[in-house]
């Protein structure tokens, strides 16, 4: 019978599986010690193996040929005389795991320090190759300076990661800890300066083909086990090590972290690229410490869901001493306050004057602040850069100044405005710059760029300004001043004074696993208020819900009892009309209900329980993607 063989990783595992204290019986090949006259003939740049015959542990030694080993690992020797473990292999790559503990990927994996009489420095993958499952706990010696290319990528079961107290770890590198599932915290050493691309994100879209977040893996031969990470994700927390030296956190590497709510960036780390922090939704605060000099594009404003309308990014701290940016109201500008550099996703507020002295605004400075309704830029401006407001969705007026010369690709995509007025001055526009936008009329002055960027690109042009908007229709923008979730309320000015105070907290009694429950409340003047008109409220599908989104349903808790809102999903959200702010649970259940006020019931066909019975959720905030949006509108 022709058996299958399966990753060379994989193979790497058992073999290092072997090395932790599995079972008393099984000896630790890792403890074999060559001889002087074997070792000193390996050089620097050579290549060699470390293997053994028969039975794990038997007869390991050094050879310069792979074949002459059922078991092996493949070693590298450095430039400083150190060891770089790269490639391995496990009894020609038959998968013989059933000689140990089958489930040998939920226990501890110990890093050996030592092969023979050279020290592990280094440890990776060769080319692109990773393996799903692995270990639930690994332990990396201090001897390693470097976490290599793909090292853990796909080990779905790695939930904690321990370094010797003396580590002198100094790169984690690119894609180390890629999709790793259930990785729920991590502490990283004082010694690490650089943290590489991707190292600690997640999937985005469906993209690995190779070893899928669904499906079957084999633990043994002739025996496979189901799996299921597609939303999984456990990443709560990130530490640094007292004494961090940390200097660089690369491009994307913490992108899907969404549970991820809070990270204290160490005072040595002097840049932060580009989209670190991408579709981490639920960070409520980060700081930007006294030593970084480089803050890449959209390295904040990322931090939003996969389709940027939920946030809860609404503070950004710069450290006093930074003498290179700084913090005005939660957000980032250079030093002397000529650059707009990051404008909070999150951020409460629907209008937003950018300050005089402003003639500069980073790319990307403004993506996705979907509270924002109206921006005026300052005189002195020249340049819209590529993507500064896309996905500002509730955006419907902006003024421009008459010294801007040119906007960039998808600058305003994703805008609400209808009309807008391109100064005289402007003599480029991107074909892109308005892409997904509810733009259709363009003023200017006939003859100018404005009307030629219009016909050619299929808008309607008109001489002139673009008429004002209503003040009737201005709307003003609610959020809760602590920050409990992202929740915001945009109301007409009769229906809710701009001085009310609105805040929301998760409801525990009234939750458990299978619910979740708030309470939404607005005040003034030191006494509840409630909204004069009909209030449509938007909640987002919950995290760890949404493959079950068709079927959630949400119920205004009322006297005891529940009231069916008849809620819609919509584009990740749930929507429904209220004109009261109390309780609201989202489950899939069907409730047992009455009519509002009570008059009428009428019976759902699943459960009934009592939503007192004071069971708290632990989870809540986690299932929460972050948000509810609570938007006011007049009675039709």
């Amino acid at each position: 019978m022709k058996i299958k063989k399966i990753s060379a990783v994989v193979m790497t595992a058992a073999v290092l599986a072997a090395a932790a204290p599995i079972t008393s019986a099984l000896p630790n090949p890792l403890s074999v010690t060559a001889s002087a006259e074997t070792a000193k003939k390996y050089n620097p740049g050579n290549v060699f193996y470390y293997g053994g015959y028969g039975e794990i542990g038997d007869n390991w030694g050094f050879s310069d040929n792979k074949n002459s080993f059922d078991s092996y690992f493949e070693c590298t020797v450095k430039s400083n005389g150190t060891l770089k473990i790269s490639g391995w292999s496990f009894w020609d790559g038959i998968p013989r795991v059933e000689m140990f503990d089958t489930t040998f990927y939920k226990k501890s994996l110990t890093i050996p320090s030592q092969i023979g009489e050279y020290t592990v420095s280094e440890i990776g993958l060769p080319d692109d190759k990773s393996s799903p499952l692995a270990a639930q706990k690994v332990v990396i010696p201090e001897t390693i300076e470097t976490i290599g290319t793909n090292t853990f990528c796909n080990w779905f079961y790695l939930e904690e990661v321990e370094f010797a107290g003396n580590s002198k770890l100094k790169t984690i590198g690119k894609w180390a800890f890629w999709n790793c599932r259930s990785l729920k915290s991590i502490t990283i050493p004082a010694s690490v300066e650089t943290i590489e691309t991707c190292a600690f994100a997640n999937n985005v879209a469906k993209d690995n083909e190779k070893y899928p977040l669904k499906g079957k893996w084999q633990r043994k031969i002739g025996e496979y086990e189901e799996f299921d990470f597609t939303n999984t994700f456990s990443l709560t927390s990130v530490k640094f090590a007292e004494g961090s030296k940390l200097k660089v956190i690369d491009q994307w590497a913490f992108q899907k972290q969404p549970k991820l709510k809070s990270i204290v960036l160490p005072n040595s780390l002097e840049k932060i690229a580009a989209y670190t922090f991408h579709r981490c939704e639920n960070l409520t605060e980060i700081n930007v410490p006294k030593n970084v000099n480089e803050i890449g594009v959209n390295a904040f404003n990322g931090a939003t869901s996969e389709d940027g309308k939920t946030s809860a990014l609404a503070k950004i701290t710069v450290d006093k001493d930074n003498p290179n940016f700084k913090s005005v109201d939660g957000i980032v500008f250079s030093k002397d306050g000529k650059t707009i550099v990051s404008y909070p996703p999150a951020k409460s507020g629907d209008k937003y004057e950018i300050p005089s002295e402003v003639n500069q605004i980073a790319e990307n400075a403004f993506t996705n602040a979907h509270n924002l309704t109206s921006i005026t830029i300052p005189e002195g401006v020249t340049e819209i850069l590529d993507d500064t407001f896309w996905g500002c969705s509730s955006l419907k007026k902006i003024k421009l100044p008459s010294t801007l010369k040119t906007i960039g690709a998808r600058a305003f995509g994703k805008t609400a405005f209808t009309d807008l007025t391109v100064p005289e001055s402007v003599t480029a526009i991107d074909a892109h710059a308005f892409d997904s936008a509810a733009l259709k009329t363009i003023y200017g002055k006939a003859g100018s760029y404005a009307e030629t960027f219009a016909k050619e690109n299929g808008y309607a042009f008109k001489e002139g300004t673009a008429p004002e908007s209503d003040d009737t229709d201005t709307t003003n923008t609610f959020t809760d001043p602590n920050g409990a979730a992202d929740v915001q309320v945009i109301a007409n000015p009769n229906a809710i004074p701009k001085e009310a105070v609105f805040s929301v907290k998760y409801d525990d009694a009234n939750s458990n696993d299978s619910r979740v429950a708030y309470n939404l409340s607005f005040t003034y003047n030191g006494a509840d208020y409630e909204p004069t008109e009909t209030v449509t409220v938007k909640i987002p599908v919950p995290i760890t819900m949404r493959d079950i989104a068709d079927t959630l349903k949400v119920y205004h808790l009322q006297d005891g009892k529940f009231v069916s809102m008849n809620a819609k999903v919509e584009d990740g959200w749930l929507v429904f009309d209220t004109d009261h702010f109390s309780t609201y649970v989202v489950t899939a259940e069907e409730l047992e209900t009455v009519a509002p006020g009570g008059s009428e019931s009428t019976s759902g066909s699943g459960s009934t329980g009592n939503p007192n019975t004071g069971v708290a959720l632990a989870i809540a905030p986690v299932l929460l993607a972050g948000a509810a949006v609570v938007v006011l509108k007049k009675r039709k």
